[in-house]
């Protein structure tokens, strides 16, 4: 195996995350641009004009982070590790590692994590004085730390000895 066909896991991959976002009747949204700015501004004009322009959706607490997709992604990412281990050449296993622990990495963190970190972040209500606490959902999202020690112990275990 000379060459890596990275299609089949990257619509492996993008299928899984659909498939939850379906499951959660959840459209994925682009990430927003200059969405720490935009923020600025809102609070400027909510001091200045004592007017709340903002209407945060908080999709009613859900995070959209899910250990079982990481654990699904994880279990295949490895039997794609032991099938490239099987099929590559000694000189280009090191290189078909890689692209797949890339693949897995843009999807599971890039694709999955971070996205679920940026919707915590803009849902974070701005402060307003004289209101009682607000519920900060993203807090959840940075307490599940499964994605982070999971990803470390695969790396580990199964991609830097095989690119040692």
């Amino acid at each position: 195996m000379t060459k890596l066909d990275d299609r089949r896991d990257e619509e492996k991959y993008l299928k899984t995350l659909y498939d939850l976002y379906s499951r959660k009747n959840h459209q994925k949204k682009p990430a927003e641009r200059f969405q720490e700015l935009k923020r600025d501004v809102q609070v400027l004009i909510r001091t200045k004009a004592n007017i709340n322009i903002v209407q945060v959706e908080d999709y009613g607490g859900e995070t959209f982070l899910s250990e079982e997709l990481a654990i699904k992604m994880l279990q295949e990412a490895n039997a794609a590790l032991k099938r490239c281990r099987l099929l590559s050449s000694e000189s280009d296993l090191p290189v078909n590692i890689v692209k797949l622990n890339d693949i897995l990495l843009r999807f599971l963190m890039h694709e999955h994590a971070n996205y679920a970190l940026d919707l915590g972040l803009n849902i974070i209500p701005i402060a307003d004085a004289g209101r009682s606490f607000p519920q900060l959902y993203f807090f959840d999202v940075v307490q599940n730390q499964y994605y982070n020690s999971s990803l470390e112990d695969q790396c580990n275990t199964s991609v830097v000895p095989c690119i040692m």
